[in-house]
């Protein structure tokens, strides 16, 4: 029987496009209250968005997500400005 829901391929750091939205405004500085107000979503919204980012990179932390943005290592469906 296969599963219901396929997990991404080992390696697979592509982020969808709101949870790179989420990624761009911590790399700016913006705490999760702050990007909650700018994407009009709530805190929690961006705590899943966050840590389905992390998860999907395999970041430990938010530092170390924006680190992976920061090294060009993340990817996205959409053409993102760095």
């Amino acid at each position: 029987m296969t599963p219901l829901v396929a997990s991404p391929p080992a390696g697979d750091t592509a982020l969808t496009s709101r949870q790179m939205e989420v990624t761009l405004l911590l790399r700016s500085g913006l705490r999760h209250g702050e990007i909650a107000t700018c994407l009009g979503i709530s805190q929690r919204q961006v705590a899943r968005l966050a840590g389905q980012a992390r998860e999907r990179a395999t970041a430990a932390t938010s530092s170390h997500l924006v680190a992976l943005l920061t090294q060009g290592r993340l990817g996205t469906s959409l053409t993102v400005p760095v």
